[in-house]
């Protein structure tokens, strides 16, 4: 009969919520969890987005990250978690669930290339390319997501052939989607080709590159020392 009367307690509950009795909502969903309603879930769920609605920030976290528990593992979980974590201005946690975004949508683009970026900033290279390896697979032509995932390679490949194929050719599709600031896939596909025997042809490209952006340091340091 306990579970019987949480269920009729949540009933109640979502009825109040709809009218907009916020306060009762809450007590009869309280009520509920601590019954034994069949569906805890939809009661911490509830509960969680009336503690949004009053900007109750930690609330609402305390009662999504007990719903998830409680369900199988969701992008849309992480999503609204994000949001929350931003509002406390947690970015440990707003990158734990950036990540388990990714690992759960595989048709997430942004929020690929929004990892990508922040493991770029701290020179988490390897994650970079971890992040963005499908993401032609998502959508071809982002330009920004060549030039990162490029940039991941290249620093990643250790001087090995294939791995600098790939980035060069990330580099390649970059420069031919018009990519905003052209000189970093430019300057991307000129070190490759050094790397890879190619000093002529990187050359050519890194004229191209300080054309675009005159102060570029590391076209200027590469280009020197292949006229050397």
């Amino acid at each position: 009969w306990r579970a019987g009367a949480g269920d009729a307690q949540l009933a109640l509950a979502i009825t109040s919520a709809r009218r907009g009795k916020a306060s009762r909502a809450v007590r009869l969903l309280k009520s509920a969890i601590r019954t034994g309603t069949r569906d805890p879930v939809q009661a911490h769920n509830l509960l969680g987005q009336i503690h949004m609605a009053r900007k109750h920030w930690q609330a609402a976290i305390r009662e999504f990250e007990i719903a998830r528990t409680l369900s199988p593992p969701r992008a849309d979980q992480s999503r609204r978690l994000l949001k929350l974590y931003e509002k406390v201005k947690d970015e440990d946690r707003v990158i734990k669930e950036l990540r388990q975004i990714v690992a759960r949508d595989s048709d997430d683009a942004p929020s690929r290339i929004r990892l990508a970026k922040w493991a770029k900033g701290k020179g988490r290279w390897g994650e970079v390319v971890s992040a963005l390896d499908d993401i032609a697979l998502i959508d071809p032509f982002l330009a920004e997501a060549h030039v990162l995932l490029g940039e991941g390679l290249r620093r990643t490949a250790l001087d090995k052939k294939p791995i600098l194929e790939r980035a060069l050719m990330e580099f390649e599709v970059a420069i031919e989607l018009k990519v905003q600031y052209a000189a970093g896939p430019l300057f991307g596909a000129a070190d490759c080709h050094a790397k890879l025997g190619n000093p002529k042809k990187a050359l050519e490209l890194l004229d191209l590159a300080l054309a675009d952006d005159p102060e570029h340091a590391e076209a200027r340091a590469l280009k020197e020392s292949l006229q050397r």
